[in-house]
């Protein structure tokens, strides 16, 4: 009986950071492989939108282009977007020191 309580218990938080991930607006900027190049996982409406951002004036329109689409989307409870909030939660939890975590906010966002 134990056992299933835990295993309620570890569902039931899951649920509730889930809960708190498709609520959050937020940007976490990653260098990325290739040379001259940085990505930016976007987070709204529980969903995680990825961007491959070039350094100069093109990363900057790129960046928007994916706040555009982070901004329209509808709020979402497809497995494979919770997947991937809980990957973003990760991250959240113990942040790389190259990462960045940002408000997803333009203005915010540009000036980072």
């Amino acid at each position: 009986m134990r056992d299933r309580v835990r295993a309620l218990e570890q569902v039931a938080s899951r649920v509730s950071e889930l809960d708190r991930l498709r609520s959050s607006r937020l940007c976490v900027l990653a260098p990325a492989r290739e040379s001259g190049f940085q990505r930016a996982f976007l987070v709204s409406h529980g969903r995680v939108h990825e961007r491959a951002l070039p350094l100069g004036a093109a990363g900057r329109m790129e960046l928007e282009s994916g706040l555009a689409i982070a901004a329209s989307a509808e709020v979402s409870y497809a497995p494979e977007d919770a997947a991937a909030l809980l990957v973003v939660a990760t991250a959240l939890r113990h942040p790389a020191p190259e990462l960045r975590i940002l408000p997803l906010d333009g203005a915010v966002t540009m000036a980072a």
